[in-house]
């Protein structure tokens, strides 16, 4: 279900922006067809006997992508020039950040206490965003000022 659920939270907030722009009536059609899917694949998947009920989270999670999918599509259309990777930039940052802290607490400071551990975390995800900011073309002054704390 997880892979289903990154898609289900990408879909919440793209339907209510879809009814910010007066098309409330979209979301509900995605639904419809997302549900639609959900029970060709629950038809499809669960009588397999190698999946039974696992086949209904992979039909869930099928369901999701293609509401996300639909909802992507139909915002690029009205909103025109919505591109894919500058909406999912805010996740790839996220889930960049949170691999590397995960990594550094579970495998570099393992030994170590929680502080030093929480330390090395938060760290390792400034630094991860540095990086990735540079990568995208960001100048040293753009990522100083983007990493700057102001008060």
């Amino acid at each position: 279900l997880a892979p289903g659920m990154v898609c289900l939270c990408l879909v919440s907030p793209l339907f209510s922006i879809m009814q910010g722009i007066g098309k409330a009536d979209m979301p509900v059609k995605f639904m419809m067809l997302g549900v639609a899917v959900k029970l060709l694949g629950n038809l499809i998947l669960i009588p397999l006997p190698s999946l039974s009920v696992t086949g209904a989270g992979i039909s869930t999670s099928i369901c999701y992508c293609v509401m996300l999918l639909l909802a992507l599509l139909k915002l690029r259309k009205e909103l025109g020039g919505l591109k894919l990777i500058k909406t999912m930039l805010p996740v790839i940052y996220a889930s960049l950040m949170s691999g590397g802290g995960a990594y550094i607490i579970n495998s570099v400071l393992r030994d170590y206490g929680t502080f030093v551990q929480l330390a090395g975390a938060i760290s390792a995800a400034v630094l991860i965003y540095g990086i990735v900011l540079f990568l995208l073309g960001h100048s040293g002054r753009d990522i100083r000022d983007m990493l700057s704390m102001r008060i």
